[in-house]
Protein backbone atom coordinates (compact mmCIF):
# COMPACT_ATOMS: atom_id res chain seq x y z
CA UNK A 1 0.00 0.00 0.00
CA UNK A 2 1.35 3.42 -0.57
CA UNK A 3 1.74 5.49 1.95
CA UNK A 4 -0.98 8.84 2.62
CA UNK A 5 1.71 11.27 2.01
CA UNK A 6 2.90 9.73 -1.01
CA UNK A 7 -0.73 9.68 -2.22
CA UNK A 8 -1.03 12.80 -1.34
CA UNK A 9 2.20 14.25 -3.01
CA UNK A 10 0.57 12.31 -6.24
CA UNK A 11 -2.45 13.45 -6.41
CA UNK A 12 -1.17 17.41 -5.88
CA UNK A 13 1.67 16.63 -9.04
CA UNK A 14 -1.54 15.67 -11.09
CA UNK A 15 -3.70 18.05 -10.42
CA UNK A 16 -0.65 20.59 -10.76
CA UNK A 17 0.16 18.87 -14.14
CA UNK A 18 -3.54 19.54 -15.26
CA UNK A 19 -3.16 22.47 -14.09
CA UNK A 20 -0.41 23.50 -16.23
CA UNK A 21 -2.07 21.57 -19.45
CA UNK A 22 -5.02 23.56 -19.22
CA UNK A 23 -3.10 26.58 -18.95
CA UNK A 24 -0.87 25.87 -21.67
CA UNK A 25 -3.67 24.92 -24.04
CA UNK A 26 -5.82 27.91 -23.10
CA UNK A 27 -2.82 30.28 -23.92
CA UNK A 28 -2.42 28.69 -27.14
CA UNK A 29 -6.33 29.57 -28.34
CA UNK A 30 -6.04 33.22 -26.99
CA UNK A 31 -2.63 33.27 -29.15
CA UNK A 32 -3.98 31.98 -31.98
CA UNK A 33 -7.71 33.90 -31.37
CA UNK A 34 -5.55 36.88 -30.98
CA UNK A 35 -2.29 37.10 -32.99
CA UNK A 36 -4.41 37.94 -36.17
CA UNK A 37 -6.40 39.91 -37.00
CA UNK A 38 -5.88 42.44 -34.01
CA UNK A 39 -6.35 45.84 -35.78
CA UNK A 40 -8.54 47.04 -38.65
CA UNK A 41 -7.63 45.24 -42.38
CA UNK A 42 -7.72 47.25 -45.21
CA UNK A 43 -8.70 46.44 -49.29
CA UNK A 44 -7.07 48.11 -51.92
CA UNK A 45 -9.40 48.78 -54.88
CA UNK A 46 -8.10 49.76 -58.16
CA UNK A 47 -11.22 51.50 -59.80
CA UNK A 48 -13.36 54.08 -58.62
CA UNK A 49 -15.77 54.38 -55.96
CA UNK A 50 -19.54 53.16 -57.41
CA UNK A 51 -18.03 50.55 -59.85
CA UNK A 52 -18.99 46.54 -59.95
CA UNK A 53 -15.34 46.25 -58.26
CA UNK A 54 -16.15 48.86 -55.55
CA UNK A 55 -19.65 47.53 -54.81
CA UNK A 56 -17.87 44.10 -53.91
CA UNK A 57 -15.47 45.55 -51.56
CA UNK A 58 -17.77 47.34 -49.37
CA UNK A 59 -19.89 44.29 -49.15
CA UNK A 60 -17.14 42.37 -48.17
CA UNK A 61 -16.39 45.40 -45.70
CA UNK A 62 -20.15 45.30 -44.77
CA UNK A 63 -19.84 42.01 -42.95
CA UNK A 64 -15.90 41.88 -42.37
CA UNK A 65 -16.52 42.71 -38.58
CA UNK A 66 -19.09 39.77 -38.11
CA UNK A 67 -16.58 37.47 -39.55
CA UNK A 68 -12.87 38.96 -38.39
CA UNK A 69 -13.86 40.87 -35.15
CA UNK A 70 -12.15 44.09 -37.14
CA UNK A 71 -13.52 46.18 -39.76
CA UNK A 72 -11.65 46.05 -43.27
CA UNK A 73 -11.30 49.38 -44.38
CA UNK A 74 -12.32 50.22 -48.28
CA UNK A 75 -9.37 52.49 -50.20
CA UNK A 76 -10.04 53.55 -53.39
CA UNK A 77 -6.71 53.74 -55.81
CA UNK A 78 -8.53 54.22 -59.38
CA UNK A 79 -6.71 55.32 -62.48
CA UNK A 80 -4.28 53.48 -65.29
CA UNK A 81 -6.92 50.63 -66.02
CA UNK A 82 -6.39 49.73 -62.04
CA UNK A 83 -2.29 48.99 -62.86
CA UNK A 84 -1.23 51.70 -59.80
CA UNK A 85 -3.46 50.26 -57.38
CA UNK A 86 -3.01 46.64 -58.17
CA UNK A 87 0.60 47.37 -58.33
CA UNK A 88 0.41 49.65 -54.68
CA UNK A 89 -1.11 45.92 -53.44
CA UNK A 90 1.51 43.75 -54.59
CA UNK A 91 4.29 46.14 -52.54
CA UNK A 92 2.16 45.96 -49.64
CA UNK A 93 4.03 44.78 -46.38
CA UNK A 94 3.03 40.86 -46.63
CA UNK A 95 1.55 40.38 -43.31
CA UNK A 96 -2.09 39.98 -43.97
CA UNK A 97 -3.32 43.08 -42.95
CA UNK A 98 -3.31 44.79 -46.70
CA UNK A 99 -5.46 43.30 -49.57
CA UNK A 100 -6.41 44.11 -52.86
CA UNK A 101 -9.78 43.47 -55.03
CA UNK A 102 -8.92 41.85 -57.83
CA UNK A 103 -10.28 42.04 -61.55
CA UNK A 104 -9.42 40.58 -64.75
CA UNK A 105 -9.12 43.73 -66.16
CA UNK A 106 -6.15 44.64 -63.81
CA UNK A 107 -4.98 41.53 -63.38
CA UNK A 108 -5.36 39.21 -66.61
CA UNK A 109 -4.66 41.84 -69.40
CA UNK A 110 -2.39 44.91 -68.86
CA UNK A 111 0.42 43.28 -69.73
CA UNK A 112 -0.14 42.62 -72.91
CA UNK A 113 0.05 46.06 -73.32
CA UNK A 114 2.46 47.91 -71.21
CA UNK A 115 5.10 46.83 -68.82
CA UNK A 116 3.45 46.51 -65.62
CA UNK A 117 5.40 46.35 -61.97
CA UNK A 118 3.58 42.65 -61.33
CA UNK A 119 1.90 40.15 -62.28
CA UNK A 120 -0.18 36.72 -60.81
CA UNK A 121 3.10 35.62 -59.05
CA UNK A 122 3.35 38.25 -56.70
CA UNK A 123 -0.12 38.01 -55.47
CA UNK A 124 -1.67 35.06 -53.37
CA UNK A 125 -5.06 34.22 -54.33
CA UNK A 126 -7.74 34.45 -51.29
CA UNK A 127 -10.89 33.90 -53.20
CA UNK A 128 -13.22 34.39 -56.52
CA UNK A 129 -16.27 36.29 -55.29
CA UNK A 130 -18.52 36.25 -58.75
CA UNK A 131 -17.60 36.29 -62.55
CA UNK A 132 -20.13 38.40 -65.03
CA UNK A 133 -20.21 38.74 -69.67
CA UNK A 134 -19.63 42.14 -70.65
CA UNK A 135 -22.09 44.06 -72.71
CA UNK A 136 -22.60 46.45 -75.07
CA UNK A 137 -24.86 49.12 -73.82
CA UNK A 138 -26.87 52.58 -75.67
CA UNK A 139 -29.26 54.79 -73.47
CA UNK A 140 -32.51 53.60 -74.69
CA UNK A 141 -33.64 56.75 -76.01
CA UNK A 142 -30.74 56.12 -78.57
CA UNK A 143 -32.10 55.38 -82.22
CA UNK A 144 -30.21 52.38 -81.92
CA UNK A 145 -33.13 49.18 -81.73
CA UNK A 146 -30.91 46.36 -82.27
CA UNK A 147 -27.25 44.99 -82.65
CA UNK A 148 -27.49 45.05 -86.19
CA UNK A 149 -28.74 48.75 -86.44
CA UNK A 150 -26.16 50.04 -84.45
CA UNK A 151 -23.20 47.73 -86.62
CA UNK A 152 -24.62 49.16 -89.72
CA UNK A 153 -24.22 52.98 -88.67
CA UNK A 154 -21.04 52.32 -87.53
CA UNK A 155 -19.88 51.19 -91.17
CA UNK A 156 -21.16 53.87 -92.62
CA UNK A 157 -19.00 56.04 -90.46
CA UNK A 158 -15.90 54.74 -89.38
CA UNK A 159 -14.42 55.86 -86.19
CA UNK A 160 -17.02 57.84 -85.34
CA UNK A 161 -19.22 56.10 -83.25
CA UNK A 162 -18.10 56.16 -79.76
CA UNK A 163 -17.78 53.61 -76.83
CA UNK A 164 -16.86 54.28 -73.04
CA UNK A 165 -14.81 51.50 -71.00
CA UNK A 166 -13.08 51.19 -67.80
CA UNK A 167 -9.61 51.80 -69.23
CA UNK A 168 -7.20 50.41 -71.78
CA UNK A 169 -6.35 47.13 -71.91
CA UNK A 170 -9.18 46.16 -69.61
CA UNK A 171 -11.24 43.23 -70.63
CA UNK A 172 -13.98 45.66 -71.40
CA UNK A 173 -11.47 46.96 -74.10
CA UNK A 174 -11.41 43.47 -75.87
CA UNK A 175 -14.00 42.99 -76.35
CA UNK A 176 -14.71 46.32 -77.99
CA UNK A 177 -11.70 45.33 -80.10
CA UNK A 178 -12.96 41.67 -80.56
CA UNK A 179 -16.35 43.97 -82.35
CA UNK A 180 -14.40 46.01 -84.62
CA UNK A 181 -12.41 42.67 -85.78
CA UNK A 182 -15.70 40.19 -86.42
CA UNK A 183 -17.85 43.08 -87.12
CA UNK A 184 -15.91 44.43 -89.43
CA UNK A 185 -16.43 48.20 -87.89
CA UNK A 186 -14.14 50.92 -86.31
CA UNK A 187 -15.46 52.21 -83.31
CA UNK A 188 -13.76 55.03 -81.36
CA UNK A 189 -13.06 54.05 -77.75
CA UNK A 190 -13.17 56.08 -75.09
CA UNK A 191 -11.14 55.04 -72.16
CA UNK A 192 -12.09 55.96 -68.25
CA UNK A 193 -10.80 55.17 -64.92
CA UNK A 194 -13.97 52.71 -64.35
CA UNK A 195 -16.99 51.65 -64.79
CA UNK A 196 -19.03 54.38 -63.22
CA UNK A 197 -17.82 56.97 -65.11
CA UNK A 198 -18.02 55.27 -68.31
CA UNK A 199 -21.75 54.80 -67.24
CA UNK A 200 -21.98 58.29 -66.24
CA UNK A 201 -20.75 59.26 -69.31
CA UNK A 202 -23.20 57.64 -71.19
CA UNK A 203 -26.13 58.93 -69.28
CA UNK A 204 -25.07 61.95 -70.03
CA UNK A 205 -24.37 61.76 -73.71
CA UNK A 206 -20.65 62.80 -73.59
CA UNK A 207 -20.50 58.72 -75.41
CA UNK A 208 -22.62 56.77 -78.01
CA UNK A 209 -22.51 53.30 -75.88
CA UNK A 210 -20.37 51.44 -73.49
CA UNK A 211 -18.93 47.73 -72.93
CA UNK A 212 -19.32 47.50 -68.83
CA UNK A 213 -20.15 44.54 -66.80
CA UNK A 214 -23.81 42.58 -67.30
CA UNK A 215 -24.12 43.13 -63.05
CA UNK A 216 -23.60 47.04 -63.78
CA UNK A 217 -26.30 47.75 -65.51
CA UNK A 218 -29.40 45.59 -64.81
CA UNK A 219 -30.89 47.95 -62.73
CA UNK A 220 -30.57 50.70 -65.13
CA UNK A 221 -31.74 48.42 -68.15
CA UNK A 222 -35.07 47.42 -65.77
CA UNK A 223 -35.67 51.00 -64.99
CA UNK A 224 -35.79 51.76 -68.69
CA UNK A 225 -32.79 53.64 -68.81
CA UNK A 226 -30.50 51.99 -70.88
CA UNK A 227 -30.74 49.04 -73.64
CA UNK A 228 -28.37 46.07 -74.10
CA UNK A 229 -27.55 45.26 -77.69
CA UNK A 230 -25.40 42.28 -76.94
CA UNK A 231 -24.18 39.97 -74.41
CA UNK A 232 -20.69 38.78 -74.79
CA UNK A 233 -21.29 35.38 -73.60
CA UNK A 234 -22.46 31.57 -75.43
CA UNK A 235 -25.96 31.98 -73.42
CA UNK A 236 -28.18 34.73 -72.00
CA UNK A 237 -27.26 36.27 -69.16
CA UNK A 238 -29.88 35.39 -65.98
CA UNK A 239 -30.60 38.65 -64.67
CA UNK A 240 -30.96 39.86 -68.19
CA UNK A 241 -33.43 37.49 -70.08
CA UNK A 242 -34.40 39.61 -72.49
CA UNK A 243 -30.66 41.03 -74.08
CA UNK A 244 -29.67 38.60 -76.96
CA UNK A 245 -26.05 37.80 -76.95
CA UNK A 246 -23.88 38.19 -79.67
CA UNK A 247 -23.49 34.94 -80.75
CA UNK A 248 -27.54 34.99 -81.08
CA UNK A 249 -27.09 37.57 -83.44
CA UNK A 250 -24.48 35.82 -85.61
CA UNK A 251 -21.48 37.04 -84.43
CA UNK A 252 -20.19 33.98 -82.17
CA UNK A 253 -16.47 34.87 -81.27
CA UNK A 254 -17.73 38.25 -79.87
CA UNK A 255 -17.17 36.64 -75.88
CA UNK A 256 -15.96 38.38 -72.75
CA UNK A 257 -16.04 38.02 -69.23
CA UNK A 258 -14.56 39.30 -66.10
CA UNK A 259 -13.84 37.76 -62.58
CA UNK A 260 -13.70 39.84 -59.04
CA UNK A 261 -11.82 38.79 -56.53
CA UNK A 262 -9.62 39.34 -53.48
CA UNK A 263 -6.14 38.41 -53.22
CA UNK A 264 -3.02 39.37 -50.54
CA UNK A 265 0.86 39.82 -51.33
CA UNK A 266 3.36 37.15 -52.09
CA UNK A 267 4.84 36.25 -49.39
CA UNK A 268 2.36 36.74 -46.58
CA UNK A 269 2.38 33.75 -43.82
CA UNK A 270 0.66 30.56 -44.98
CA UNK A 271 -1.82 30.73 -41.36
CA UNK A 272 -2.76 34.38 -42.61
CA UNK A 273 -3.66 33.40 -45.98
CA UNK A 274 -5.21 29.85 -44.19
CA UNK A 275 -7.18 31.94 -42.23
CA UNK A 276 -7.80 34.98 -44.53
CA UNK A 277 -9.32 32.48 -47.49
CA UNK A 278 -11.74 30.69 -44.52
CA UNK A 279 -12.97 33.86 -43.39
CA UNK A 280 -13.51 34.99 -46.64
CA UNK A 281 -15.49 31.88 -47.29
CA UNK A 282 -17.48 32.67 -44.77
CA UNK A 283 -18.14 36.30 -45.42
CA UNK A 284 -20.09 35.17 -48.89
CA UNK A 285 -22.05 32.73 -46.56
CA UNK A 286 -22.77 35.53 -44.13
CA UNK A 287 -27.08 36.66 -44.84
CA UNK A 288 -26.34 40.28 -45.10
CA UNK A 289 -23.89 39.88 -47.96
CA UNK A 290 -26.48 37.03 -49.73
CA UNK A 291 -29.15 39.60 -49.73
CA UNK A 292 -27.36 42.47 -50.59
CA UNK A 293 -25.90 40.55 -53.70
CA UNK A 294 -29.19 39.29 -54.50
CA UNK A 295 -30.52 43.11 -54.32
CA UNK A 296 -27.83 44.42 -56.36
CA UNK A 297 -28.31 41.50 -58.73
CA UNK A 298 -25.48 40.12 -58.47
CA UNK A 299 -24.99 36.39 -58.97
CA UNK A 300 -22.02 34.87 -56.73
CA UNK A 301 -19.55 32.86 -58.56
CA UNK A 302 -17.40 31.89 -55.62
CA UNK A 303 -13.96 30.07 -56.26
CA UNK A 304 -11.60 29.09 -53.16
CA UNK A 305 -7.96 30.57 -53.25
CA UNK A 306 -6.66 27.61 -53.93
CA UNK A 307 -8.42 26.79 -57.42
CA UNK A 308 -7.83 30.71 -58.30
CA UNK A 309 -5.06 30.78 -59.88
CA UNK A 310 -5.36 28.31 -62.47
CA UNK A 311 -8.84 29.45 -63.64
CA UNK A 312 -7.37 33.06 -63.80
CA UNK A 313 -4.49 32.22 -65.76
CA UNK A 314 -6.73 30.65 -68.23
CA UNK A 315 -8.53 33.77 -68.16
CA UNK A 316 -5.38 35.58 -69.52
CA UNK A 317 -4.39 33.26 -72.07
CA UNK A 318 -8.18 33.51 -73.65
CA UNK A 319 -7.55 37.58 -73.88
CA UNK A 320 -3.85 37.03 -75.14
CA UNK A 321 -5.70 34.94 -78.11
CA UNK A 322 -8.18 37.90 -78.33
CA UNK A 323 -5.11 40.59 -78.91
CA UNK A 324 -3.40 38.44 -81.10
CA UNK A 325 -6.28 37.78 -83.06
CA UNK A 326 -7.25 41.52 -83.30
CA UNK A 327 -3.81 42.33 -83.95
CA UNK A 328 -3.06 44.79 -81.20
CA UNK A 329 0.49 45.97 -81.12
CA UNK A 330 2.20 44.54 -77.74
CA UNK A 331 3.99 47.41 -76.13
CA UNK A 332 7.10 47.19 -73.75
Amino acid sequence: MFKKGAMISRVSMLAATCLLVVTFLSSCVMATASDFPTRPLKIIVPWSPGGATDTMARALASVAPDVMGQPLIVVNKPGGAGVPGMAFGAKAKPDGYTLTAATSASLATPQYFREVPYSLDDFIPICQVYTTPIVLVVRADSPWKTLQDFLDEAREKPGRITYGHAGVGTTVHLVGEAINLEAGVKLAQTPFGGSAPALAALMGGHVDSALVLASEVVGYVEGGELRVLGVAAKKRFPLLPDAPTFKEQEYPNILGFAYKGVVVPAGTPEDRVAYLRKAFAEMVKHPAFVKLFKKLKIPLDYLPGEECRQSWEEVSNFYGDIIKRAGIKLKK
